[in-house]
């Protein structure tokens, strides 16, 4: 759980530095909206489109070689509800801390 929401925030960090580099060469809002949905190479949105289609492919092909198929794989918990989740637990845990210390002087 803990590694899925470092991943994810170490995606947004990516992101956001992305979104500078693509505005800088001249992308506006709904370009780099589209360029979200198909991937990254920084030479203009149709080189970027065309560069995330042949990652896609890529990554597909060698998650079919070790039999991976990603759409029969269940599917995980929604980060929001799961950083919720783990912030409601160390909410508890502090807690529980603070009256094991009470409960010991």
């Amino acid at each position: 759980m803990v590694e899925r929401l470092r991943a994810r925030e170490k995606l947004a960090d990516t992101e956001l530095e992305l979104s500078g580099i693509v505005y800088e060469r001249g992308v506006d809002g709904q370009g780099f909206a589209r360029l979200r949905s198909k991937g990254d190479h920084l030479r203009g949105e149709q080189a970027i489109s065309g560069e995330h289609i042949k990652n896609n492919k890529d990554v597909r092909e060698l998650l079919g070689k070790s039999g991976i198929k990603p759409e029969l794989l269940p599917p995980e918990e929604d980060i929001k509800k799961l950083e919720r989740r783990l912030n409601s637990e160390a909410q508890k845990l502090v807690k529980s801390v603070k009256t094991i210390v009470k409960g010991n002087k």
